[in-house]
C-alpha cells in the first residue's frame, strides 16, 4: 500500500508541473505563432502520439509482464519481454516515419481547412513527428518497463525535467521569432533525454538485465499479444475519443478552431489525467498481486481504491466546474468565452466518466482485456460518429457532447458486464465507492452554490487560485473525514512519520 501512495503522490507532482507548464505556454504559442500555427502543432502532435495505438497493445503488455515476473523473480523472461518489446518498437518507429513520409508527399495535408496558408510549415512538421517517432517508441517501452517496476518516482522525475527543459526552450524560440518547425522540435526534444535517462534507471534497477536479439522470440510476443490486443482495442478508443476530435475539426472547422478546443477542453482533460494518474498505480500492483495470490487480492484494490479514487474525483470535478469560467477568462483574455458552457458540462461529466477508472486498471491488471477493449472501441466509433454529425450542425461544441454521450453509453455496459469478472458486488460498489465516495463533495457543494455567480466573476489568478483551493480543500478534507475509518487514519499518520524521518535523515 504504501508503494501504491508514494507512487500516485510522484504521478501527481508531475502532473503539476505540466499544467503550470501548460497554463503558461499555451497563451504564449497561440500568441506568437498564431491560432493556426498552434492548431498545426497540436494536430502534428497528435500524429506522433496516436501512433501508439497500433502497437498491438504491446507497451501495456510491458508493465503487465514485467511486473508478474519481477514478482516471481523470473530475469529471463524479464529479458525476453524488454528485448522482443525494443525490437518491435524501433521497427514500428521507422514504419511510421516512412507511412507519414508517403502521406505527406501524396497530398495528405490538401484535406485540412485553411490548408493554403499553413502548408510549407505543415509538411515540415509532420515530417519531423515522423522522424521523431524513432525514438518515441522505444522511450514508450522503457517507461512501460519501469511502471511494471512500480518506479514511479524516477520515471516522474525524468519525465518532468525533460519536459520543462522541452516547453522553456520552446516559448524562448516562439518568442524570438525561431521557425514553426524549429518550435516542434523543440516541443519534443524531451524524447531525446527520456530514452537516455530511462534507459540509466531501468539498468540501475534490473542489474542483471539483458537485452539482445537472442531474447526477440516469438514465443513472448505472442504471450504479450495474448492478454495486449485486447488493450490495443482500448487505445484505438482513446484516439478515437479524444485525438481524433483535432483531425475532425480540422476537416470541418478552420483548423484555428483546433486552438480553441485545446482552451475548452483543458479542464476536461486535467480531471481525466488526474483521475487516471491515481489509478494508473494500482494496476502493476494488481499484476504483481494477482501473479501471487490470483483472483481472491483483488477485490480489497477495488473497494479500498476506488471510493478514495471517487472522492478526489469527486473533489477535483467539482471545483474545476465551478471555477472553469472565470480560468478560461482570464487564461485566455476573454477569447473563447462563447464555448466555456461546454467545457462546465464536460467537467462535470467526469463524475460518471471517471468513476470507474480504478476499477477498470484493476481489471485490466488482474489480465482481463477481452471485453474491456470491445466496449472501448464500441465507445470510440459513437464517439466518432456522434462528433461528426454534431460539428456540422452545431459546430466546435458538437465534438466536446459527441465524446460525452459516447461516454455515457460506455459506462453503462461496463458496469454491467465487467463487474461480474472481478467477483464484486455492483450494490456493494455502487454504496460503499460511488454513493459514499462522492457524497461529501456534493454536500460541500450545496454551501458554494450560493457564491457561483460571485465566482465566474473572478478576473484575478490570486483570487481565483485561492477561491478553487479554498473549494477543493474543503472538499478532499470532508471525503477524507466521511471516507476514512480508524485504522485508514492510523496508517496515513504512520506513513507521513516514516516519510518525514526518511526526508530528515
Amino acid at each position: 500500500m504504501e508503494k501504491i501512495i508514494i507512487n500516485t503522490l510522484s504521478n501527481y507532482s508531475l502532473k503539476g508541473i505540466l499544467i503550470i507548464l501548460n497554463i503558461v505556454a499555451i497563451p504564449i504559442f497561440i500568441s506568437e505563432v498564431g491560432a493556426g500555427f498552434y492548431g498545426v502543432i497540436i494536430i502534428a502532435s497528435t500524429f506522433l502520439a496516436n501512433f501508439f495505438v497500433f502497437d498491438l497493445g504491446l507497451l501495456a503488455g510491458v508493465t503487465k509482464y514485467v511486473a508478474s515476473f519481477k514478482a516471481s523473480g523470473d530475469q529471463e523472461n524479464i529479458n525476453k519481454v524488454i528485448s522482443t518489446t525494443l525490437f518491435l518498437s524501433i521497427c514500428f518507429g521507422v514504419f511510421i516515419f516512412f507511412a507519414i513520409y508517403i502521406a505527406i508527399n501524396n497530398g495528405l495535408l490538401e484535406y485540412l481547412k485553411g490548408k493554403s496558408e499553413f502548408m510549407e510549415g505543415s509538411k515540415n512538421i509532420f515530417l519531423l513527428a515522423g522522424t521523431l517517432s524513432i525514438i518515441a517508441w522505444p522511450t514508450k517501452v522503457l517507461d512501460g518497463a519501469l511502471q511494471g517496476l512500480q518506479k514511479f518516482v524516477p520515471l516522474n522525475f525524468y519525465k518532468a525535467i525533460g519536459k520543462i527543459f522541452a516547453i522553456v526552450l520552446a516559448i524562448i524560440f516562439a518568442i524570438n521569432d525561431f521557425s514553426i518547425t524549429l518550435i516542434f522540435l523543440a516541443l519534443n526534444i524531451d524524447l531525446l533525454i527520456l530514452i537516455l535517462s530511462l534507459w540509466y534507471v531501468l539498468q540501475k534497477e534490473l542489474p542483471s538485465l539483458l537485452v539482445s536479439f537472442q531474447f526477440v522470440n516469438k514465443k513472448t510476443f505472442f504471450m504479450i499479444f495474448s492478454f495486449s490486443s485486447w488493450i490495443m482495442l482500448s487505445q484505438i478508443a482513446v484516439l478515437i475519443e479524444y485525438q481524433l476530435d483535432t483531425l475532425i475539426i480540422g476537416l470541418f472547422l478552420p483548423i484555428a478552431a483546433v486552438a480553441a478546443y485545446v482552451v475548452i477542453i483543458y479542464p476536461f482533460r486535467i480531471i481525466h489525467q488526474i483521475s487516471g494518474l491515481a489509478a494508473s498505480a494500482i494496476m502493476p500492483a494488481v499484476a504483481e498481486m494477482h501473479a501471487l495470490k490470483g483472483d481472491d487480492s483483488i477485490e480489497p484494490f477495488v473497494i479500498y481504491g476506488s471510493k478514495w479514487h471517487n472522492g478526489l474525483l469527486a473533489s477535483t470535478a467539482l471545483a474545476t466546474g465551478i471555477c472553469c469560467y472565470p480560468f478560461i477568462n482570464i487564461w485566455m483574455d476573454g477569447q473563447f468565452n462563447e464555448y466555456i458552457w461546454v467545457a462546465q458540462i464536460a467537467c462535470i461529466f467526469q463524475l460518471l466518466w471517471q468513476a470507474n477508472a480504478m476499477v477498470g486498471q484493476a481489471y485490466i491488471g488482474a489480465g482481463y482485456s477481452k471485453k474491456l477493449g470491445l466496449i472501448a472501441i464500441l465507445v470510440g466509433i459513437l464517439n466518432l460518429i456522434f462528433s461528426i454529425i454534431l460539428v456540422r450542425v452545431i459546430g466546435l461544441e458538437g465534438v466536446v457532447l459527441g465524446t460525452i454521450f459516447a461516454g455515457i453509453i460506455g459506462e453503462i455496459i461496463f458496469f454491467i458486464s465487467c463487474f461480474k469478472d472481478l467477483r464484486i458486488s455492483r450494490r456493494l460498489y455502487v454504496f460503499e465507492c460511488l454513493f459514499k465516495g462522492q457524497l461529501p463533495a456534493f454536500i460541500c457543494l450545496m454551501f458554494f452554490l450560493p457564491f457561483f455567480q460571485k465566482i465566474q466573476m473572478i478576473e484575478s489568478w490570486t483570487i481565483l487560485i485561492g477561491v478553487f483551493f479554498t473549494i477543493a480543500s474543503t472538499m478532499l478534507i470532508s471525503s477524507y473525514i466521511f471516507i476514512s475509518t480508524k485504522d485508514d487514519r492510523e496508517y496515513l499518520f504512520n506513513f507521513y512519520k516514516r516519510i518525514i524521518n526518511k526526508t530528515n535523515y
